[in-house]
């Protein structure tokens, strides 16, 4: 999975773009449900992305990136989900004594 930062997006209109359209709109979402050998098992479980267009009057704009937290950081760099409560748990199931350090 990518990140994108300001990546310009193009739109054909005959008509220009309002002046009162201007600004950022951002959405999140889960995102990526597999590390390594596991995967979460709940939508809600997924490592959450950011997306956002910025439009003014001459240019629109794409950027998505992940939310940077620690249990995500850690995840990256391990290659596998970290032990943390979920919703409904990962696929392989962490074992009793990753379920006690979470």
């Amino acid at each position: 999975l990518q990140e994108f930062h300001n990546v310009p997006m193009s739109f054909t209109s005959s008509q220009p773009v309002p002046a009162w359209l201007s600004g950022t709109l951002v959405r999140n979402a889960p995102a990526q449900f597999r590390v390594g050998e596991r995967s979460a098992v709940n939508y809600f479980d997924g490592f959450a992305k950011l997306h956002s267009v910025d439009i003014d009057q001459h240019s629109a704009n794409f950027s998505a990136s992940f939310l940077k937290t620690d249990v995500y950081t850690k995840s990256i760099e391990a290659n596998d989900f970290v032990p943390m409560f979920t919703f409904m748990g990962v696929d392989p199931p962490f074992s009793l004594l990753e379920r006690m350090r979470a």
